[in-house]
């Protein structure tokens, strides 16, 4: 099963950590704005740990910000994907740029297997999303964008295990969690310390401020009173239950309801769940607060675990009314 260009335009949207490099190559289907560059790395061929950051905001996992199950992460290392790669199930050709895991899929499942790799964290098979070249990031240095499985613990910590044509090429020790929760950021968007997140209009036109990007980039900021649509890894278990990899066909949500602020203000919550129609996003649709232009932060908090601070979506209250196709 594959997803659609519309799932994988959103699954781009959702998660995208973007470089100002790759926000110039782009992806598909969103304008060329956005790439998929979640993180936590390795960057030898020995087993020696180096370092491991969480997917969203690229602080180094320790005991506050652990990794969690259905939580994205990216190992950057020594591991160089056959060109065309082989998916278990299927195959497609992976080389230089980021390739849409949806291609891979195989009755909803996402793929264990691409390219001759393999991630086995505490001896349980990950669902990856992408192998290939960091080419923005380190020309010499390979990549994957992997999902936590519901791997167990007797002492608090996974390895993660990389394993290229059946034979081990790097590891790291990381601390496990039961939550870990982080909304996806475009990076390369910044203004005055704070960072924009990848947030969406409910019609799924991109929130950033146009004066940061060329005309005619189709962006726009959001409205008070508007429903956006946050995308965010690490939030935790849902109901119903959705095994981690498998593309979401019934609507999930959290099992413990969450806050969100904006600007400091209480934000209605929509929807709290589970992204329909992709795997492993979690998708908040909020109602934006009446607010005064500007950027402000957002923040979801659950189960006493609060989202990192200072990103932000942009306000305009002059902004047109209907999204911009």
């Amino acid at each position: 099963m594959r997803l659609s260009l519309f799932a994988a335009s959103v699954l781009a949207t959702a998660l995208f950590l973007a470089s100002p490099a790759s926000a110039q190559k782009g992806v598909e289907g969103l304008n060329g704005l956005f790439r998929n560059d979640f993180s936590a790395v390795i960057q030898q061929t020995s087993t020696t740990p180096v370092s491991a950051q969480h997917g969203a905001d690229f602080v180094t996992l320790d005991a506050n910000r652990p990794a969690a199950p259905n939580t994205f992460i990216t190992i950057f290392g020594p591991v160089s994907p056959d060109s065309p790669a082989q998916a278990t199930g299927g195959s497609g050709a992976i080389v230089n740029e980021t390739t849409d895991w949806g291609q891979f899929f195989v009755d909803g499942q996402a793929p264990t297997t691409l390219g001759g790799v393999q991630v086995m964290v505490n001896g349980v098979p990950a669902p990856i999303a992408f192998t290939g070249l960091a080419d923005d990031f380190n020309a010499t240095a390979d990549q994957i964008n992997l999902v936590v499985p519901a791997a167990t613990s007797e002492d608090g910590m996974l390895l993660i295990d990389v394993i290229k044509d059946g034979t081990s090429v790097g590891s790291t020790m990381v601390p496990l969690g039961t939550l870990s929760p982080a909304l996806f950021a475009a990076s390369a968007f910044q203004r005055d310390g704070n960072t924009f997140l990848a947030a969406t209009s409910a019609g799924f036109q991109i929130l950033l401020p146009p004066e940061l990007l060329q005309p005619g980039s189709g962006v726009r900021a959001a409205r008070s009173g508007e429903t956006i649509i946050l995308f965010g890894t690490g939030f935790g278990g849902t109901t119903p239950d959705v095994p981690i990899g498998q593309i979401v066909t019934v609507l999930s949500q959290l099992n413990e309801p969450p806050t969100v602020t904006i600007g400091g203000m209480s934000a209605a919550i929509v929807f709290a769940g589970l992204a329909p129609n992709l795997a492993d996003v979690y998708q908040f649709n909020v109602e934006v607060p009446q607010l005064a232009d500007g950027d402000h932060e957002v923040v979801i908090e659950l189960g006493g675990v609060s989202t990192p601070s200072n990103f932000v979506i942009p306000v305009d209250n002059s902004t047109a009314a209907v999204d911009v196709p």
